[in-house]
Order: C-alpha cells, then structure tokens, then sequence
C-alpha cells in the first residue's frame, strides 16, 4: 500500500508540473500585423493575444540604419482593450525600406510564431508639422522662425496671437502635440478653429477656453499633448485649408518657444 500511495503522489506531482509548464508555456499568436513610418523611425501595430493568459510581451527585433541589431518590447499591458499594440522602433535616418520581426513570448519564455511587416520611415518635412504664418500675428506678439519647425515668441501687450498655415491635408488625429519652453505665459494657452473661407465674425466664437495645461512656465524642453477630439468635432474642424488661431497667455512679457506642433491620432 506504500508503494502505490507513493506512485500516486508521482503521478499528481509529474501531472501539476506539466498543467504549470502549459499554463505558463503557450503565448498565443499575434495578428493584424502592419507598420507606418514616423519620423525618421517607424511604427509597428500588431493585435496581441489578449485571450491567452499566459501571453506576456512582443519583441520587434530590426537594424537601425548602422545595421546594428535591436529590440523592442511592448508588453501586454501596453495593448489597448482589443489587444491593439504599437511599438517604436527608431534610429532609422537612412529613409528606406527596413524589416521588423515580431515574436510574442508567453510569462515563461517561451516564443512563439513570428510574423515579419516592412516598413519606411520618413523624415521631418513629411510629418506634416504645423507652421504659423508670421503675417498674422498680433501687434501685441513678436514671432520668429527657429530652425524648420520651431518658433520664438515674446508678448508686448495683452491678447498676443498668431494664426497657423492653412492645412495641407486634412488631420490625421484629434491630439495637438508640440514641445515648448516658457516663462511668464499668465493664463496659458486659447485655441480657435478657423474653417477654410469663414468670417472671423463665425470662428471668433469657435474656441476652446485658455487650457493651464497647455502652456505653463516651464524652463526646460516640455512635450504637451492637448485632446482637441471634442471640438474638432463641434466645429467640423480639420480640412485641407483650415487653419488655427493660438492665443498665447494673454499677458505682456512672456517668452514661449515651441517647436513640432502636429496632430496625432495618439
């Protein structure tokens, strides 16, 4: 009776290993995979596993431009609710085709299929950076173009403004991203939406309220994002040939500069 109640506890011990080892050995599969170059990088979107408790995490494995190996790893709490995953793989300044490899791997290592995608990067001028048009900006504002994409702003009065380029193309997002630095701004930043052809009578009463968040003193380099989604929408905002109108603390004696300002989808 010893004998088979020790062969029995065998049994369950060798039967609770592999009930572990499938629990934590099976990753799943991921799907949909598909890229879409930025600047000077590209973006891999894939959807992951969600389903399989034991899916972990991605690798994007690829050669940056010196054709030195890298990886990236996203892992599933990056996935949004419908297991949608993006991944950055960047240090591509040579603007050609490149290879990513992309491999889940479940809690315990273990990998699983591989799906390839090929993507392009591209570089700073086709992002589609927002400019402002220096012809437009108020009396009480001084505006100067930095480098291709950035611009150094000081106020003199009250109500200092300028207006964008009308678009090119239409906004591929409802985000305004840029990156500033700032001092004495007041009460932050306005934004009106002026549609291709309307009367300031009509865009004057399109705009948002002055957003602290978007511009505060800051004296080092500041990425900001601004979720403009809501009013995009309210004032059927965003075609070829719109443009916007940036107010920019409403006070004399700021300085702000602010470089890439762009829409993103994220």
């Amino acid at each position: 009776m010893k004998k088979l109640y020790i062969l029995f506890l065998a049994a369950a011990v060798i039967l609770s290993g592999c009930s572990k080892k499938a629990a934590w050995g099976d990753p799943g599969e991921i799907s949909d995979i598909s890229a879409e170059g930025v600047e000077y990088g590209v973006k891999v979107i894939f959807t992951a596993p969600l389903d399989h408790e034991d899916y972990y995490y991605t690798q994007i494995s690829y050669k940056d431009s010196d054709g030195n190996p890298q990886n990236v790893r996203v892992s599933r709490f990056d996935a949004d609710a419908n297991g949608v995953t993006e991944a950055i793989a960047d240090g591509l300044n040579d603007i050609r085709e490149y290879s990513f490899t992309a491999r889940p791997y479940s809690y315990g290592g273990v990998a699983g299929t591989a799906l390839t995608v090929e993507g392009t990067p591209i570089s700073p001028d086709q992002v589609g950076y927002l400019l402002f048009n220096i012809s437009t900006a108020s009396n009480n504002a001084s505006i100067s173009k930095v480098g291709d994409f950035g611009f150094h702003i000081e106020t003199t009065g009250l109500d200092p403004n300028v207006q964008t380029v009308p678009l090119d193309r239409p906004i591929e997002g409802g985000k305004l991203t840029y990156y500033y630095k700032a001092s004495a701004v007041g009460a932050g930043l306005q934004i009106f939406f002026i549609r291709s052809g309307q009367p300031v009578t009509t865009w004057a009463k399109q705009s948002t309220p002055y957003l602290s968040d978007a511009l505060a003193t800051v004296s080092e380099w500041t990425y900001c994002e601004v979720d403009l989604s809501e009013y995009i929408s309210q004032y059927g905002w965003g075609n070829t040939g719109d443009s916007l109108r940036l107010d920019f603390g409403n006070a004399s004696g700021a300085t702000i500069d602010i470089e890439k300002i762009l829409f993103r989808k994220k």
